[in-house]
């Protein structure tokens, strides 16, 4: 089994063509930043995709580190310095790859078409202000996941810039103090910020996710 992630940009018509093309940059960057930061994802870097201007995909080999993946690379992407924050919607779909091709577009299998439904899901009132939906081959495991991930969106959408700094170093596995050293803040400061961004329930939630997609 392995996740895909088709993605779109959120208000990617609110940039001017030269701020689209720095995010196209930034949304690369951020991509490969975040695969040398989980490479126990197994992101296919090769499988990384962008079409349409604003709609992307990849694949995950290791699908239980998913949600360890997306948050890191939507909280990478939201530092870029463009306004508005840049970010994206992703439709996860977890499932079997039967058709193998130079990029990630032109593959196929179930966790393919369960990934383009999941975006499709945002067409749907109940997911009209989430970030992220999943199907999944067991409709128990879809619904289950999109109750936690709309709990997750919640969270992350509540964060400031200050707040998403120290969650990027914290993905690193950053000490309190190590954090405060390079925001130039105190450690009280960080665990403040931290614990406001209730990053803790994030981590459970990586947690959670790794061990029902994990099975």
């Amino acid at each position: 089994m392995i996740a895909v992630l088709t993605c779109d940009i959120i208000a990617s018509r609110t940039y001017s063509d030269a701020h689209r093309q720095v995010l196209d940059a930034d949304l690369r960057l951020a991509f490969k930043d975040t695969c040398m930061a989980i490479p126990q994802a197994k992101a296919n870097y090769l499988s990384f995709s962008v079409i349409q201007g604003d709609e992307f995909q990849f694949s995950i080999e290791a699908p239980q580190f998913f949600y360890h993946f997306l948050i890191m690379f939507r909280n990478r992407l939201a530092l870029s310095s463009l306004k508005p924050m840049p970010s994206f919607r992703a439709g996860i779909g977890f499932g079997s790859r039967s058709i193998h091709a130079n990029t990630s577009y032109q593959m196929d299998g179930s966790a393919y078409h369960h990934s383009r439904s999941a975006l499709n899901s945002f067409g749907e009132p109940s997911f009209k202000n989430r970030l992220s939906a999943v199907v999944h081959d067991k409709l128990p495991v879809t619904n289950s996941l999109n109750t936690m991930l709309a709990f997750c969106d919640a969270i992350e959408q509540s964060w400031s810039h200050t707040q998403r700094n120290a969650i990027a170093l914290a993905f690193t596995n950053s000490s309190s103090r190590q954090i405060a050293a390079i925001l130039q803040v105190s450690r009280q400061n960080v665990d403040k910020l931290l614990k406001s961004a209730k990053w803790e329930l994030i981590c459970q939630a990586m947690d959670y996710f790794a061990n029902v997609t994990g099975k």
